[in-house]
Protein backbone atom coordinates (compact mmCIF):
# COMPACT_ATOMS: atom_id res chain seq x y z
CA UNK A 1 0.00 0.00 0.00
CA UNK A 2 2.85 2.31 0.82
CA UNK A 3 4.56 1.41 -2.43
CA UNK A 4 1.33 2.18 -4.27
CA UNK A 5 1.18 5.57 -2.55
CA UNK A 6 4.83 6.23 -3.46
CA UNK A 7 4.25 5.23 -7.08
CA UNK A 8 1.16 7.41 -7.27
CA UNK A 9 3.05 10.33 -5.77
CA UNK A 10 5.94 9.90 -8.19
CA UNK A 11 3.59 9.76 -11.15
CA UNK A 12 1.70 12.76 -9.85
CA UNK A 13 4.83 14.88 -9.41
CA UNK A 14 6.22 13.80 -12.80
CA UNK A 15 2.96 14.61 -14.52
CA UNK A 16 2.61 18.11 -13.03
CA UNK A 17 4.77 19.81 -15.67
CA UNK A 18 2.78 18.18 -18.44
CA UNK A 19 -0.43 19.44 -16.85
CA UNK A 20 1.03 22.91 -16.59
CA UNK A 21 1.97 22.89 -20.28
CA UNK A 22 -1.29 21.04 -21.29
CA UNK A 23 0.69 18.61 -23.56
CA UNK A 24 0.16 15.16 -21.88
CA UNK A 25 -3.29 13.53 -22.10
CA UNK A 26 -5.19 12.40 -18.99
CA UNK A 27 -5.40 8.85 -20.28
CA UNK A 28 -1.66 8.34 -19.81
CA UNK A 29 -1.95 9.18 -16.10
CA UNK A 30 -4.91 6.83 -15.65
CA UNK A 31 -3.04 4.03 -17.42
CA UNK A 32 -0.01 4.52 -15.17
CA UNK A 33 -2.19 4.40 -12.06
CA UNK A 34 -3.87 1.21 -13.25
CA UNK A 35 -0.52 -0.43 -13.84
CA UNK A 36 0.69 0.57 -10.38
CA UNK A 37 -2.46 -0.88 -8.79
CA UNK A 38 -2.10 -4.13 -10.70
CA UNK A 39 1.55 -4.40 -9.71
CA UNK A 40 0.72 -3.77 -6.04
CA UNK A 41 -2.01 -6.45 -6.13
CA UNK A 42 0.39 -8.98 -7.68
CA UNK A 43 3.07 -8.21 -5.12
CA UNK A 44 0.60 -8.58 -2.24
CA UNK A 45 -0.62 -11.89 -3.70
CA UNK A 46 2.92 -13.20 -4.22
CA UNK A 47 3.95 -12.23 -0.67
CA UNK A 48 1.20 -14.38 0.80
CA UNK A 49 0.49 -11.98 3.74
CA UNK A 50 -0.03 -8.42 4.86
CA UNK A 51 2.38 -5.97 3.24
CA UNK A 52 3.14 -4.19 6.53
CA UNK A 53 4.68 -7.46 7.80
CA UNK A 54 6.92 -7.78 4.76
CA UNK A 55 10.52 -7.01 5.79
CA UNK A 56 11.19 -5.50 2.38
CA UNK A 57 8.76 -2.64 3.15
CA UNK A 58 9.93 -1.92 6.70
CA UNK A 59 12.37 0.77 5.61
CA UNK A 60 9.72 2.66 3.68
CA UNK A 61 7.22 2.16 6.50
CA UNK A 62 9.67 3.56 9.03
CA UNK A 63 10.42 6.47 6.71
CA UNK A 64 6.79 7.38 6.23
CA UNK A 65 6.12 6.80 9.92
CA UNK A 66 8.88 9.28 10.76
CA UNK A 67 7.49 11.73 8.21
CA UNK A 68 3.96 11.36 9.63
CA UNK A 69 5.22 11.71 13.21
CA UNK A 70 7.24 14.81 12.29
CA UNK A 71 4.22 16.31 10.52
CA UNK A 72 1.89 15.57 13.42
CA UNK A 73 4.44 16.84 15.92
CA UNK A 74 4.86 20.06 13.94
CA UNK A 75 1.10 20.47 13.55
CA UNK A 76 0.33 19.88 17.22
CA UNK A 77 3.28 21.96 18.49
CA UNK A 78 2.41 24.92 16.25
CA UNK A 79 -1.38 24.91 16.34
CA UNK A 80 -2.95 22.59 18.91
CA UNK A 81 -0.56 22.70 21.87
CA UNK A 82 -0.22 26.53 22.00
CA UNK A 83 -3.99 26.89 22.00
CA UNK A 84 -4.37 24.28 24.73
CA UNK A 85 -1.53 25.83 26.73
CA UNK A 86 -3.04 29.31 26.42
CA UNK A 87 -6.46 27.99 27.45
CA UNK A 88 -5.02 26.14 30.45
CA UNK A 89 -2.97 29.17 31.50
CA UNK A 90 -5.98 31.45 31.13
CA UNK A 91 -8.11 29.07 33.16
CA UNK A 92 -5.37 28.75 35.79
CA UNK A 93 -5.01 32.53 36.00
CA UNK A 94 -8.77 32.91 36.35
CA UNK A 95 -8.92 30.30 39.12
CA UNK A 96 -6.01 31.91 40.94
CA UNK A 97 -7.65 35.32 40.54
CA UNK A 98 -10.92 33.97 41.93
CA UNK A 99 -9.05 32.39 44.86
CA UNK A 100 -7.25 35.67 45.59
CA UNK A 101 -10.52 37.60 45.32
CA UNK A 102 -12.18 35.13 47.71
CA UNK A 103 -9.26 35.45 50.13
CA UNK A 104 -9.48 39.26 49.94
CA UNK A 105 -13.22 39.15 50.55
CA UNK A 106 -12.72 36.77 53.47
CA UNK A 107 -10.05 39.03 54.95
CA UNK A 108 -12.28 42.08 54.46
CA UNK A 109 -15.20 40.28 56.09
CA UNK A 110 -12.99 39.35 59.05
CA UNK A 111 -11.86 42.95 59.41
CA UNK A 112 -15.46 44.16 59.29
CA UNK A 113 -16.44 41.55 61.90
CA UNK A 114 -13.62 42.60 64.24
CA UNK A 115 -14.47 46.29 63.76
CA UNK A 116 -18.14 45.56 64.45
CA UNK A 117 -17.28 43.63 67.61
CA UNK A 118 -15.02 46.46 68.78
CA UNK A 119 -17.73 49.05 68.08
CA UNK A 120 -20.30 46.88 69.83
CA UNK A 121 -18.10 46.50 72.91
CA UNK A 122 -17.41 50.23 72.95
CA UNK A 123 -21.09 51.08 72.56
CA UNK A 124 -22.03 48.54 75.23
CA UNK A 125 -19.48 49.97 77.66
CA UNK A 126 -20.61 53.52 76.93
CA UNK A 127 -24.27 52.55 77.35
CA UNK A 128 -23.48 50.86 80.68
CA UNK A 129 -21.59 53.94 81.87
CA UNK A 130 -24.41 56.24 80.73
CA UNK A 131 -27.02 54.10 82.47
CA UNK A 132 -24.98 54.09 85.68
CA UNK A 133 -24.49 57.85 85.49
CA UNK A 134 -28.22 58.40 84.92
CA UNK A 135 -29.07 56.04 87.78
CA UNK A 136 -26.63 57.79 90.12
CA UNK A 137 -27.99 61.18 89.10
CA UNK A 138 -31.57 60.02 89.64
CA UNK A 139 -30.68 58.62 93.05
CA UNK A 140 -28.91 61.86 94.01
CA UNK A 141 -31.87 63.94 92.84
CA UNK A 142 -34.25 61.67 94.73
CA UNK A 143 -32.15 61.93 97.89
CA UNK A 144 -32.00 65.71 97.57
CA UNK A 145 -35.72 65.87 96.93
CA UNK A 146 -36.41 63.70 99.96
CA UNK A 147 -34.13 65.85 102.11
CA UNK A 148 -35.77 69.03 100.89
CA UNK A 149 -39.23 67.54 101.35
CA UNK A 150 -38.38 66.37 104.88
CA UNK A 151 -36.99 69.77 105.81
CA UNK A 152 -40.01 71.55 104.33
CA UNK A 153 -42.37 69.06 105.95
CA UNK A 154 -40.74 69.46 109.36
CA UNK A 155 -40.80 73.25 109.00
CA UNK A 156 -44.47 73.16 108.07
CA UNK A 157 -45.19 70.78 110.97
CA UNK A 158 -43.46 73.14 113.35
CA UNK A 159 -45.39 76.07 111.90
CA UNK A 160 -48.68 74.21 112.27
CA UNK A 161 -47.80 73.14 115.79
CA UNK A 162 -46.92 76.71 116.67
CA UNK A 163 -50.20 77.90 115.19
CA UNK A 164 -52.07 75.24 117.12
CA UNK A 165 -50.29 76.24 120.29
CA UNK A 166 -51.07 79.88 119.67
CA UNK A 167 -54.69 79.03 118.88
CA UNK A 168 -54.88 76.87 121.98
CA UNK A 169 -53.61 79.67 124.20
CA UNK A 170 -55.98 82.12 122.56
CA UNK A 171 -58.91 79.75 123.01
CA UNK A 172 -57.94 79.07 126.61
CA UNK A 173 -57.67 82.82 127.23
CA UNK A 174 -61.08 83.37 125.74
CA UNK A 175 -62.46 80.50 127.79
CA UNK A 176 -60.97 82.00 130.96
CA UNK A 177 -62.54 85.35 130.19
CA UNK A 178 -65.84 83.67 129.42
CA UNK A 179 -65.65 81.67 132.65
CA UNK A 180 -64.81 84.83 134.64
CA UNK A 181 -67.75 86.67 133.10
CA UNK A 182 -70.08 83.74 133.78
CA UNK A 183 -68.80 83.50 137.37
CA UNK A 184 -69.27 87.25 137.93
CA UNK A 185 -72.80 87.14 136.50
CA UNK A 186 -73.62 84.07 138.59
CA UNK A 187 -72.31 85.69 141.78
CA UNK A 188 -74.36 88.79 141.11
CA UNK A 189 -77.53 86.89 140.35
CA UNK A 190 -77.19 84.28 143.08
CA UNK A 191 -75.57 86.16 145.94
CA UNK A 192 -76.29 89.70 144.82
CA UNK A 193 -72.56 90.41 144.87
CA UNK A 194 -71.22 92.69 142.20
CA UNK A 195 -67.83 91.27 141.03
CA UNK A 196 -65.26 92.83 138.78
CA UNK A 197 -64.62 90.74 135.65
CA UNK A 198 -60.86 91.19 136.06
CA UNK A 199 -61.01 89.88 139.60
CA UNK A 200 -63.13 86.97 138.43
CA UNK A 201 -60.56 86.28 135.72
CA UNK A 202 -57.77 86.27 138.31
CA UNK A 203 -59.73 83.84 140.47
CA UNK A 204 -60.35 81.51 137.49
CA UNK A 205 -56.68 81.68 136.50
CA UNK A 206 -55.58 80.81 140.05
CA UNK A 207 -57.99 77.88 140.12
CA UNK A 208 -56.63 76.72 136.78
CA UNK A 209 -53.06 76.93 138.02
CA UNK A 210 -53.92 74.93 141.13
CA UNK A 211 -55.62 72.31 138.98
CA UNK A 212 -52.59 72.10 136.72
Amino acid sequence: MIRLFATFSALLFTSLPSFAQETAPEQALEHAVDEAVVEEVHQAHDGGGLPQFNPETWASQIFWLAISFAFLYFFFSKFILPSLTATIEKRTDKIQGDIKAAENLSSRAEQIRLAYEAEFKMASGKATADIKAIDDEAKAKLANSLTEFRARYEAEIKTVEQRLEDSKEAVLGDMNKLAAEIAAQAAQKIAGISADPSQADSIVQSIKNKAA
